[in-house]
């Protein structure tokens, strides 16, 4: 779970949603008789305007979206604006990756042969070149 987000997928309309398990009531039962959990959809994270290739959780406070639109977009718990927009790559964002939970740089990678190292604490600052 992260900040009360348990699941986040994208998807190519543009957005992203989080996911969460759902009461007892709102589960199923599989054909062998055990229990299957649904979830449900607790947010809706829109702001790209192309497909959003890649998700991630960066340190316990924000989730990161890459998109076909070349932007790299910070999001903070299940606010529905994004808290930062990172503009550095030229092509399609592919990837977007955070070493380590209690970090606060995200490291993100495109069709533009770049990897980018940010500061998601001072996302203003420009992004750190890693490899071209």
């Amino acid at each position: 779970s992260h900040g009360g987000v348990g699941l986040v997928t994208c998807s190519r309309d543009g957005t992203c949603r989080a996911w969460s398990e759902g009461s007892a009531a709102s589960s199923a039962s599989g054909g062998d008789g055990s229990r299957i959990s649904v979830l449900k959809s607790t947010a809706v994270y829109a702001g790209h305007v192309d497909w959003v290739s890649c998700v991630a959780t960066v340190g316990t406070a924000h989730i990161a979206t890459g998109s076909h639109d070349k932007l790299v977009m910070l999001w903070k718990g299940k606010e529905r604006k994004p808290a930062a927009v990172l503009n550095a790559h030229t092509d399609y964002v592919t990837c977007v990756a955070a070493p380590a939970e209690a970090s606060s740089v995200l490291v993100s990678a495109g069709l533009d042969g770049r990897v980018l190292a940010w500061d998601v604490d001072a996302p203003e600052l420009p992004a750190r070149l890693i490899s071209e």
